[in-house]
């Protein structure tokens, strides 16, 4: 880019009143645009960025926000990420009204984790049925709402593989196929 001492001192001092300016102001996003700046005319900018930090903590972690997050969480359809955010939230703002509503949606979702976990046991899928017991741990379902899935998984993991079931079952067939039978095999007459 080149350029004279002059104009790079004078960036280097606008850069700087930015920073400052969005610093005093505790405006993130403004520092956020002053330090990639200041890091385009290779400024350093470790104070700023540490500046920057806590400003975006406190501003995720402010009240308004919380319903914000909120709201985000329950657009995802995602328990785990619902679970998480109410955690969250009920540390920072646990007065919040949102709580109720996303409470109330995550027991849904671990509802329909619950019918599940019953259908792949009914169906007997354990690779199904360890992925949904994951799932349901991670979305805060306590454990004893869980233990006829955890018990059902350790049986069918005792189990010998479906494809040796196959296996044995074919191989039964085609001995039973081939062994001499003493019954008739069609229609018979008595001789007289």
């Amino acid at each position: 880019m080149g350029g004279c001492e002059s104009c790079a001192s004078s960036r280097r001092k606008e850069v700087e009143t930015l920073i400052d300016d969005a610093t005093a102001k505790g405006d993130s996003r403004g520092l956020r645009e002053a330090i990639q700046r200041a890091e385009d005319i290779g400024m350093d900018v470790l104070a700023a960025r540490q500046t920057y930090a806590q400003l975006a903590k406190s501003e995720r972690q402010s009240p308004d926000r919380a319903q914000e997050m909120l709201r985000w969480a329950l657009s995802t359809q995602d328990g785990v990420v619902l679970l998480q955010v109410i955690q969250e939230v009920q540390q920072l703002c646990p007065q919040s009204t949102g709580l109720r509503p996303a409470r109330r949606r995550l027991y849904e979702f671990q509802a329909e984790v619950k019918v599940r976990l019953q259908k792949h046991v009914r169906f007997k899928d354990a690779q199904k049925l360890a992925a949904t017991l994951d799932r349901a741990r991670q979305m805060g379902i306590p454990p004893e709402e869980m233990s006829f899935a955890e018990i059902a998984l350790k049986h069918l993991e005792e189990l010998p593989s479906g494809a040796s079931l196959l296996r044995s079952s074919m191989a039964a067939e085609a001995s039973a196929a081939s062994a001499p039978s003493d019954a008739p095999t069609g229609p018979t007459r008595e001789l007289g």
